[in-house]
């Protein structure tokens, strides 16, 4: 009995779309030889690992009887246990699983998820001698330290990351140390092109210790989706990035309403003062937040404000993204878009200096917020499609596309 046998190409799709399908590729591991390192690709591409020794020498004892399995693993996940809440651990367990997973030779990104790390109640701990080469992205996410220090000396064992993304990160939980950080020389100085900077214990301390550590051009991208007007050292780290920067998100502005700062009595700074973007002149794509629920003159004058700094001639694409709307507010939606004084944020795309743009892209802020529960929000793609073509007719007839992505 003759056996149809499928182009290797074909049955590298039908395993593809099963990628997620554990059961299935455990399934179809058994079935022929030849699918094995396809199945043993998606299995094992992405790693979720507890942070505790339990689970951190089971892992130990799996890949010294499968020593193969660490060239399969591309992406960790270092987490909390399940059914651990407002857990502390001590940062001796995260050198032993440092330990453990730099086993990993062909790492390409790493998550740190969820920890909270507080004093040492071992011993002091030795410089970190363990370094992950492969590895180019990095996430720290709703984790705590005990010093800002701590968080350099982890971010250290990555020599050579391209990305790094902070997204609630905090420190400094029995008070800053007198002095603050110690800035040391990152290793990844030379090969960092991506800072996304969300909620931590002190945006300026980051930035002080990318300006202080990474050689001044050589940032590519900057998400700040938390970053907005009156941020300290945003106008510092905009002149950082300087003619490298081709990507630039920023968030949404602070609640106030009034067009200065006060900065000492009887003395005020203008918004635009808190900005430089005129070293910034190869800039390709600019993203600003536009909250829908803030003071609307306010957010039109920092909208105004940020694209009159624009420097780059070469500018290809602005755009807004829209926070969500709550689906109790459906009726008011459209007009809630339309009490942005949008012919003034158009006014100012209609310079002369904008002669590159080719679109303008109305995109969803706060995707994770929708994310958790999409169905309390209002779906704005109709809403937007209606309102904002009208509004923006004098930048189209200049040959510009509007475009609604992702709402």
């Amino acid at each position: 009995m003759s056996v149809c046998t499928l182009p290797p190409e074909l049955d590298d799709i039908i395993l593809d779309h099963l990628h997620d399908d554990r059961s299935a590729l455990a399934s179809c591991a058994l079935v022929r030889r030849s699918w094995l390192p396809a199945v043993r690709y998606h299995n094992w591409r992405d790693l979720r690992v507890a942070c505790a020794q339990t689970d951190l020498k089971t892992l130990e004892g799996l890949l010294d009887d499968s020593p193969s399995l660490v060239h399969h693993v591309r992406n960790i996940v270092l987490a909390q246990k399940q059914g651990d809440v407002c857990q502390w651990y001590d940062l001796h367990l995260l050198r032993s699983a440092l330990t453990v997973l730099s086993r990993f030779p062909v790492l390409d990104s790493f998550t740190l998820d969820g920890l909270w790390f507080g004093v040492s109640k071992q011993t002091p701990l030795p410089p970190c001698d363990i370094i992950f080469p492969s590895v180019r992205r990095l996430r720290i996410s709703s984790c705590t330290f005990d010093s800002f220090n701590d968080v350099q000396e982890f971010c250290n064992t990555f020599p050579s990351l391209t990305s790094i993304q902070f997204d609630g990160v905090w420190w400094g939980r029995w008070g800053t140390p007198q002095g603050g950080a110690v800035f040391g020389a990152s290793p990844s100085a030379a090969t960092l092109k991506e800072l996304e900077l969300g909620s931590c214990f002190s945006r300026d301390t980051v930035v002080d210790w990318i300006i202080n550590t990474l050689p001044e051009r050589s940032l590519e991208t900057l998400r700040l989706p938390l970053v907005g007007a009156y941020d300290t050292r945003l106008r510092d780290l905009l002149r950082f990035a300087g003619t490298s920067l081709r990507y630039l998100e920023l968030g949404s502005p602070s609640l106030s309403t009034v067009r200065h700062r006060v900065v000492a009595p009887g003395e005020y700074s203008p918004l635009e003062s808190y900005l430089d973007m005129s070293e910034n002149t190869r800039l390709r794509v600019l993203q600003l937040g536009v909250p829908t629920y803030r003071d609307p003159r306010f957010i039109t004058l920092w909208l105004a404000t940020v694209l009159a700094q624009v420097a780059a001639p070469a500018l290809e694409e602005v755009r807004f993204a829209i926070h969500p709307i709550l689906r109790g507010d459906a009726d008011d939606a459209a007009h809630m878009l339309d009490t942005y004084d949008w012919a003034q944020v158009v006014d100012v795309l209609a310079r002369p200096k904008f002669v590159a743009l080719s679109k303008i892209t109305f995109v969803s802020g706060r995707l994770s917020e929708h994310a958790k529960i999409p169905d309390a929000f209002v779906q704005l793609q109709p809403v937007l499609a209606k309102v904002v073509p009208r509004l923006f007719q004098k930048v189209l007839k200049n040959g510009v596309e509007l475009d609604f992505r992702c709402v």
